[in-house]
């Protein structure tokens, strides 16, 4: 089990980057993609959290595994509602829910 949550640990990191990466690509980081990277960074270091809890003691208890599938479930619905708080997503807003629901996924 520990080798399989220190994975999770690897994917998440890979995800920082690749959020980063969507943000940054267009040369500018627009106030809504702020919001919805400042929601993202602030649900993984939940998520991660969750992580560790479970490495130190190497059990999921069903605490933990509510909290995990609740990390799921809230994380998409913030940053949706994020995203549609203007009625528009560009481009750069998809790419980073798509790239958060594959994460959320995998």
């Amino acid at each position: 089990m520990r080798n399989k949550l220190e994975i999770e640990l690897k994917k998440i990191d890979n995800f920082i980057d690749s959020v980063q990466e969507i943000a940054i690509r267009d040369g500018k980081i627009t106030k809504d993609e702020k919001s919805i990277l400042d929601e993202i960074f602030k649900e993984i270091a939940e998520y991660r959290q969750l992580i560790f809890d479970v490495l130190e003691d190497n059990v999921i208890t069903p605490e933990e595994e509510k909290k995990i599938k609740g990390f799921q479930e809230r994380t998409l619905n913030l940053i949706n509602s994020k995203a549609l708080r203007d009625g528009i997503i560009t481009k750069d807003e998809e790419d980073l829910i798509d790239s958060l629901f594959k994460f959320i996924n995998k």
